[in-house]
C-alpha cells in the first residue's frame, strides 16, 4: 500500500507542477505577444496585432540558411568514377570503341 500512495503523491506533484508551469508559460506568452504588438504599433509597421506564431515563423525563416542550387548534377549512389566508367562502357557498347 505504501508504494501505491507514494506513486499517487508523485503523480499529484507532477500534475501540480505541470499546471503551475503551464500557467506561467501562458502568462509569458501573452506578455510577449503584447510586447511585440506594442513595438510594431510604435514603429508604425503594422496596424494589425502580430501573434506569437507570426514572430516564431519569421524567426525560423530568418535563421534558416539560404539554399542555392548547384549548376553541377547531384552525385548519385556510388562513386562518381563508377558512374563515369559505366557511362563510358555503355557508350562503347552502343557506338563501338572510339578511334584513338
Amino acid at each position: 500500500m505504501a508504494k501505491q500512495e507514494k506513486v499517487q503523491m508523485h503523480v499529484f506533484k507532477f500534475r501540480t507542477d505541470y499546471t503551475k508551469m503551464r500557467n506561467q508559460f501562458e502568462k509569458l506568452k501573452a506578455g510577449a505577444v503584447r510586447a511585440v504588438s506594442r513595438l510594431l504599433e510604435d514603429a508604425n509597421i503594422c496596424h494589425a496585432p502580430l501573434t506569437l506564431n507570426d514572430v516564431s515563423r519569421q524567426q525560423i525563416h530568418r535563421d534558416q540558411p539560404k539554399i542555392t542550387r548547384s549548376r553541377f548534377p547531384t552525385p548519385q549512389k556510388g562513386s562518381g568514377g563508377e558512374h563515369q566508367a559505366l557511362d563510358e562502357h555503355t557508350f562503347i557498347q552502343k557506338h563501338g570503341h572510339p578511334a584513338g
